[in-house]
């Protein structure tokens, strides 16, 4: 008699290749999901099970690409006897720019990988995740509510992205419950280089925050397992936007 095996949990994670994207994907890894990395160029060596190479712009533009990434998420579960249980919506696209600089399509661009995408996505993988009695966790940022100058692109599309899971949740919640967590800053390579390696200055950063400290990519990892665990476990927790900003949401800098 054959004795079938139990579906592997899948988890499909979108920007699998920047330095968060790859400590999610060890996270989740580490705690037997099998991960499906989607991300617009992939690095030679892949920590991921299975590499979707996709663009997230072109996916909120073509319908073909729409179908090409549903038909693969629907081939990788029969090939690798997966049962995809979370999708989470971590690329992004951060452009720096003053108001008058600024163009639109800087911005329309930012809110289709920012927003567009994930929703789109979650729609591609409503009934997959409806079956599995599924989760989606969304990646925001803490620029929704306190944000700076030359951000404008950046902040009005997670504030989107913020809206989007909370409406979504309202909808879905019966049958798919959505949660997002915002972060400030965290010490990835791309940050380090916006300082131009000067060290006093990420130091200067750090001081700012009560915890004297920023998030390690392995951070944001944790507690977006955590958070997605949690949703697996309770239906209740639902359109939550988890907080990760080492205290620094909290200070009020009065100029006065």
């Amino acid at each position: 008699m054959k004795i079938e095996k139990k579906p592997r949990a899948g988890i499909v994670i979108t920007g699998s290749d920047g330095a968060i994207g790859t400590s999610l994907a060890n996270k989740y890894r580490g705690n037997g999901f099998f991960v499906v990395g989607v991300d617009k160029s992939h690095k030679p060596i892949s920590v991921n099970d299975v590499d979707i190479e996709l663009d997230l712009i072109q996916l909120c533009d073509d319908e073909s690409t729409q179908n090409f990434f549903q038909n693969r998420i629907h081939e990788i579960s029969e090939s690798y006897n997966v049962n995809f249980k979370v999708l989470l919506n971590n690329a992004a696209l951060q452009v720096v720019n003053d108001s008058f600089s600024l163009h639109i399509e800087q911005i329309l661009d930012s809110v289709k990988v920012n927003a567009i995408a994930p929703f789109i996505l979650a729609r591609l993988m409503y009934d997959v995740l409806i079956e599995s009695e599924g989760t989606i966790l969304n990646i925001s940022s803490i620029h929704t509510n306190l944000t700076k100058a030359n951000f404008l692109a950046y902040s009005s599309s997670k504030s989107m992205l913020e809206s989007i899971t909370r409406t979504l949740a309202i909808e879905w919640g019966e049958k798919l419950n959505l949660n997002c967590i915002a972060p400030a800053a965290v010490e990835t390579a791309m940050l380090i280089d916006g300082f131009a390696g000067d060290v006093e200055a990420v130091n200067q950063l750090k001081s700012f925050h009560p915890s004297n400290s920023i998030a390690t990519p392995e951070d944001i990892a944790s507690l977006a397992y955590a958070v997605s665990d949690f949703a697996l476990k309770c239906k209740f927790f639902n359109g939550s936007v988890i907080d990760i900003s080492g205290g620094i949401s909290s200070v009020l800098h009065d100029p006065s």
